[in-house]
């Protein structure tokens, strides 16, 4: 990807995530890139291409964020702290209406966005419960593939407006009372100990 569109694709999707994809035309991308709409017609087919692009940048761009966590030296109490970060400062910089313009205008889109909650943070948390039970951190009585496919069902059902209308006013607090949920169910004793002491200086948290 050259430098020019990786910089269109960086101001897109900072416009999708604020006003949603459906009630953001051609004609206003144009405008607010401060280009021509034949420019934006250059790198792009039709809008079906855009919001792909977008989506899949904004995918790759996440994907190497869990990549680069994983080279830090972290318990595994703080490297699902690390996950739920970069999760939480997605879902809090997204309109809550881009969930349902995917679902409904481009459903080849909301498809890959699923597969890649599937697959990649299902595996992130996944390898991270299985770690957590080797540290002694987590309880070894529970199936990791059954609670990684919580996880991400959680976090999927915290972008549900219907059931938390004020989630984006509140999203600070819903998020750490998730997290603090889902840490306390697996936790063995020494791992709610530890949480305990993380959980006191972290941004999370506060």
């Amino acid at each position: 990807m050259d430098e020019k569109t990786f910089a269109l694709l960086e101001k897109v999707s900072a416009l999708y995530n604020k006003y949603g994809i459906r009630s953001v035309t051609m004609d206003d991308l144009a405008t607010q890139l401060g280009i021509s709409k034949k420019t934006l017609y250059e790198h792009f087919e039709d809008k079906n291409d855009l919001v792909k692009q977008t989506l899949t940048h904004q995918m790759r761009k996440t994907d190497c964020e869990f990549k680069e966590m994983a080279l830090h030296k972290q318990n595994a109490i703080e490297t699902l702290l690390s996950i739920s970060d970069i999760i939480a400062r997605n879902m809090s910089e997204m309109n809550p209406s881009l969930t349902f313009d995917l679902m409904k205008y481009y459903p080849d889109c909301w498809e890959l966005l699923l597969e890649f909650k599937r697959e990649r943070v299902f595996n992130s948390v996944k390898a991270n419960l299985v770690s957590g039970i080797k540290e002694g951190l987590y309880r070894k009585d529970f199936d990791p593939d059954v609670i990684a496919h919580l996880y991400v069902s959680r976090m999927r059902g915290g972008m549900d407006t219907e059931s938390f209308p004020n989630i984006q006013q509140n999203f600070s607090a819903f998020f750490k009372e998730l997290i603090t949920y889902h840490i306390r169910g697996i936790a063995s004793t020494k791992g709610l100990e530890v949480f305990e002491k993380i959980s006191k200086n972290h941004k999370l948290f506060q």
